[in-house]
């Protein structure tokens, strides 16, 4: 099967994220199965050259970079054929319009539930495949759209992030205040006994960095770090992953990559974030006093009992079937096939 992955924003290297992660991972187990891939993004804004797609390649697949993605769509259709499109995260809308026009066989693969940035609705209808990534999302594309969505969960290759670690360190990736970064400050201030790692993982301004360094520098516990090619350094020192959200999270990657290692995490339960942390880790209420999400932090901190059971808890849970990268793989070719098949009926 020859696949275009598309998506509206910047891919690797780019810009790193977590959904052009998981794309990646899955690309690398269909290749390893057989298939053909490539995929089309949007150029990074930064990128100085002429308004033209940019073809290169990433991880041994060919990528098309483009101003706007969609209006580069014939020609990438052109020079690579393919028999299916995989849309996924950004200004989606757009690029499956014209894919649909193009009369290529098109899946949305929904890996968030933020339909105000996707430039436009999607409806029910056989000519459309809908994938999501986590149960809730599935769920919420059925409340807000009413669309009928398979489950693929993303991949995660847990040889990437497996490592041992000295549990020495609250790890909060996110930087963010969409990803919680006042109660991770708060836990901060309130634990000076407590060692934080916090790490730069979406893009802030300036203005911000400074203030939140300046804060850290005051708190005298906290580590600040922009993001690392190698996120193993990181989890090697980590005793407790820190998830508080804000935002609604689909899958929360972040969590299995900390669980792969058995690192417990405590998260909000936001999102897809109570589906992903499992048993792995304790949840609270976002909206909960500050009190409660110490006492969770204390609880994982202190009582080695509890800790222990956490932490097999969350490496078996980051380990289970459903999720395993040649399982997921397999699923998704599977529903993928079954589409195409009815498509050229």
């Amino acid at each position: 099967m020859r696949i275009l992955f598309a998506t509206g924003h910047s891919y690797p290297p780019d810009k790193v994220s977590g959904g052009a992660q998981s794309t990646h991972d899955l690309i690398v187990e269909l290749a390893a199965k057989g298939n053909a891939t490539a995929v089309l993004c949007a150029r990074d804004p930064k990128d100085a050259r002429d308004d033209g797609v940019v073809r290169g390649e990433y991880g041994g697949y060919p990528v098309f970079r483009a101003p706007h993605p969609h209006v580069a769509i014939p020609g990438v259709i052109k020079e690579f054929q393919p028999d299916v499109a995989v849309v996924s995260v950004g200004l989606i809308h757009p690029i499956v319009v014209v894919l649909l026009r193009e009369r290529i066989p098109t899946v949305v693969y929904f890996r968030d539930v933020e339909i105000r940035d996707y430039g436009g609705l999607f409806a029910p209808g056989p000519r459309m495949l809908y994938l999501a990534n986590a149960r809730f999302v599935a769920e919420r594309m059925k409340t807000m759209l009413g669309l009928d969505c398979h489950y693929v969960p993303s991949v995660i290759d847990v040889d990437r992030y497996a490592t041992e670690t000295s549990r020495e360190r609250a790890l909060f990736i996110g930087y963010h205040p969409y990803k919680g970064i006042e109660i991770a400050f708060q836990l901060a201030e309130h634990r000076p006994g407590i060692p934080f790692s916090f790490v730069e993982s979406w893009p802030i301004a300036d203005a911000w960095r400074t203030y939140y360094r300046a804060r850290a520098n005051q708190a005298g516990n906290i580590e600040c770090s922009r993001p690392v090619d190698d996120i193993r350094r990181l989890y090697s020192e980590a005793r407790v992953s820190l998830v508080p959200s804000v935002w609604e999270e689909a899958s929360g990657r972040v969590v299995t990559e900390a669980q792969v290692s058995g690192i417990p995490v405590l998260a909000s339960n936001r999102g897809g974030l109570p589906e992903s942390v499992g048993p792995g880790g304790l949840v609270v209420d976002l909206d909960a006093p500050l009190d409660d999400w110490l006492a969770a932090l204390d609880l994982m901190w202190e009582d080695e009992e509890e800790y222990a059971r956490l932490c097999e808890a969350a490496r078996l849970h980051a380990r289970r079937p459903e999720i395993a990268p040649g399982k997921v793989a397999e699923t998704f070719l599977e529903i993928v096939g079954d589409f195409l098949t009815a498509w050229r009926k």
